[in-house]
């Protein structure tokens, strides 16, 4: 089948390969556990804890925000893992990259504070 038939009939092709080029930017394994150790594994957007929410299996897990974007550094610099690194979960994260450059973490706090709720856990049941 041809892509085109494939849309017209409401099915979509995916899975195909691509090549793309990016920079990827290193990060500092050490700096991150010690903003970890600083601030803790809870979001500091919108308070998630991924322990609290899905159990021991997921204890620690949280992602670091760098609070000047490393694409904005004019190459390699030393960061400070207490005021320079953030601990945020992956939506807080993926909402603080959807502008460049990013949101603050209070423009997101902001926008939570006064958005309408959405649905409630019980939703998914």
């Amino acid at each position: 089948m041809l892509a085109e038939e494939l849309t017209s009939a409401g099915l979509y092709p995916e899975g195909g390969v691509k090549s793309i080029v990016i920079n990827a930017y290193e990060r500092s394994a050490a700096a991150r556990k010690k903003c970890i150790e600083v601030h803790g594994t809870t979001c500091a957007v919108c308070g998630f804890d991924f322990e609290a929410a899905y159990g021991l299996s997921l204890a620690g897990f949280i992602h670091v925000h760098h609070t000047v974007a490393l694409s904005r550094a004019s190459g390699p610099y030393r960061v400070d893992p207490t005021s320079d690194l953030i601990p945020v979960c992956p939506n807080c994260h993926a909402v603080l990259h959807r502008k460049d450059p990013p949101f603050t973490i209070q423009e997101v706090r902001n926008m939570l504070l006064t958005a309408k709720p959405t649905g409630k856990i019980e939703d998914l049941q």
